[in-house]
């Protein structure tokens, strides 16, 4: 009888111990994703809405995404598809959602800027779901590490207003694992929604679903254990098989054209790789401590930890499909010759996720042969972590700004000061002066008018020579030069000439003669009888001049003459 009464309060107070951890574990993820949803608020308010100007990825995401708005506020189904399927470089998943964005909010970069913003609050909550899930009473440790290392990177922070797809890329990777089946749970439901979310990834952004793609396989092999005749199964199917098929209806309208867009984008940039060698090498391990962590301590205690723990560590195993994202993307983007900081962007997201399991997997086997109550060391630890970060993140609501305004704005509202509606425009930009894409941007959001109608085939504002090589242009006699730069001008019935040429090149040679050859046609238009210039203007600040030339009245009636037949 004693016995069974002793039983029953064990079992009794069993239940009320998770009860207990239940509680705590849902108000602690309660108030991180709070915390983060402030955040956010915060930094849409203080930065997104005054910040500067995009980079080029940036400008070339919103001037599809202006596309896309002009299609849909006009219910112009023809353009719809054009600027749809045509997106061959980028896929259009990111244009889509911010066009409709813009249709709700308006145009701006602060709209544009909401995707980046939704991510960073998405994946913040995704982290500290995927590691409150975990059974060990150490798990909110983890959480609480994983979720400060995020919120207060400041890459993360910076990418968090930016236009750019860094941030909504990591949050569909961490979508895909938290839905991936644990163990051996193997609901087909859980596979259908891991695999339409990395359908969704693979029309966002190839690289980074191509390379998750390829990790999720080699997790489900090592979830077989290396047998292949395992692996080959329904599941798996279903996983690989959904991505697959949405990616080939994609490719099917017009195959060649993406096809080589694809792999060019693969091979992104051949004139500024990096020779392979110890410096390619170094690059990334020398510049994520400073970049990506709010103290560079922070990075070298968890690759100290990850090393110590890795002969014991469960989870830096490939049955861990955080670690294996992880591995594939961190591996691609070190082979990769061409170096660029946010390159490892979901690398080091899957890096904090990685960390703040470790660590609970480390405090777990110490504390287990430690006399001390674990879950006064687990919120004690929490504390040690939440502390200083939440203290990090509220200093820095005190700057103005995360990123500053870029050169491009004053050369940009000098051009379109200078535009009308009417206007049929040539625009020679030098590489180094400012993003085609902005202008096109600025154009279609000013003038709710597209550059380019399809029906009637009309150019009001056109790029010319821009990606000509200097070779294939200094291969043409000056004759010969000009009678091309007459001949494009002509045959757009073009009104007026904007040229921005760069003061001070910023690039190296090797940009110079991939995209030099628009500098050497721009010299030609100044030769040209029947256009006079109409403005002038230097902006030391940005290395930059712009020059307006005009089609005098008599040419535009020679023009007129020239072109009253064609259709």
């Amino acid at each position: 009888m004693g016995d069974a009464h002793k039983m029953d309060t064990n079992i009794s107070s069993g239940f009320k111990d998770r009860d207990r951890g239940s509680f705590s574990r849902l108000a602690l993820g309660c108030f991180l994703g709070l915390w983060t949803l402030v955040l956010t608020v915060w930094l849409y308010w203080y930065s997104a809405r005054n910040g500067g100007l995009p980079e080029w990825d940036g400008f070339e995401r919103v001037a599809s995404a202006a596309r896309i708005w002009y299609d849909l506020r006009h219910f112009d189904f023809a353009h719809f598809w054009l600027h749809t399927n045509g997106q061959a470089v980028w896929p259009f998943l990111h244009s889509w959602i911010t066009g409709a964005l813009f249709v709700l909010f308006g145009p701006s970069f602060a709209t544009a800027a909401l995707l980046s913003l939704f991510a960073y609050w998405g994946a913040a909550c995704l982290i500290v779901w995927l590691l409150l899930r975990e059974q060990s009473p150490f798990a909110p440790v983890g959480a609480a590490a994983s979720w400060g290392l995020f919120t207060t990177s400041p890459l993360v922070l910076q990418n968090s207003v930016t236009i750019m797809t860094e941030l909504f890329g990591l949050f569909l990777v961490l979508a895909i694992i938290a839905c991936l089946p644990r163990e051996k749970d193997e609901r087909p439901a859980r596979f259908v929604f891991s695999g339409i979310l990395l359908a969704l990834l693979f029309l966002f952004k190839y690289n980074f679903a191509g390379l998750t793609w390829a990790a999720l396989l080699i997790h489900r092999l090592a979830v077989a254990r290396y047998s292949f005749w395992k692996a080959v199964n329904r599941s798996n199917a279903i996983l690989f098989g959904i991505p697959i098929l949405c990616l080939a209806l994609w490719f099917i309208p017009d195959t060649a054209h993406k096809w080589k867009n694809f792999w060019g984008f693969a091979f992104n940039n051949p004139q500024v790789y990096m020779p392979f060698g110890l410096e390619s090498l170094m690059y990334y391990p020398q510049r994520i401590p400073g970049i990506y962590y709010a103290l560079p301590c922070l990075f070298t205690a968890s690759v100290t930890l990850m090393l110590i723990e890795s002969p014991l560590s469960k989870k830096l195993r490939l049955i861990n499909p955080v670690f294996t994202c992880f591995l594939v993307h961190f591996l691609a983007a070190e082979i990769h010759p061409m170096k660029m900081d946010r390159f490892q962007f979901i690398a080091v997201g899957l890096f904090f996720v990685l960390s703040g399991q470790v660590l609970e997997e480390t405090l777990s086997r110490i504390f287990s042969a430690v006399r001390v109550p674990t879950h006064v060391a687990a919120w004690a630890g929490c504390l040690l972590i939440l502390l200083p970060a939440a203290g990090y993140t509220a200093d820095r609501c005190h700057e103005p700004q995360i990123r500053q305004e870029n050169p491009y704005i004053t050369p940009l509202q000098a051009i379109m000061d200078r535009v009308d509606r009417s206007d049929r425009t040539a625009l020679f930009l030098a590489y180094d002066s400012i993003p085609p894409p902005s202008v096109f941007y600025y154009y279609i959001t000013r003038f709710d008018q597209l550059e380019y109608d399809v029906r009637t085939g009309e150019h009001r504002w056109f790029l010319t020579f821009l990606f000509r090589t200097r070779e294939s242009v200094m291969s043409l006699t000056p004759g010969e030069r000009i009678q091309e730069l007459r001949r494009v001008l002509d045959s757009r019935k073009t009104t007026q000439v904007v040229i921005v040429e760069c003061i001070e090149p910023l690039s190296g040679p090797a940009y110079d003669q991939a995209y030099g050859g628009v500098a050497e046609m721009a010299k030609l238009v100044p030769l040209l009888d029947e256009y006079e210039l109409t403005y002038e203007e230097e902006f030391p600040w940005t290395h930059t001049r712009v020059r307006v030339f005009t089609l005098r009245k008599l040419s535009i009636s020679c023009l007129e003459a020239k072109t009253k037949d064609v259709p």
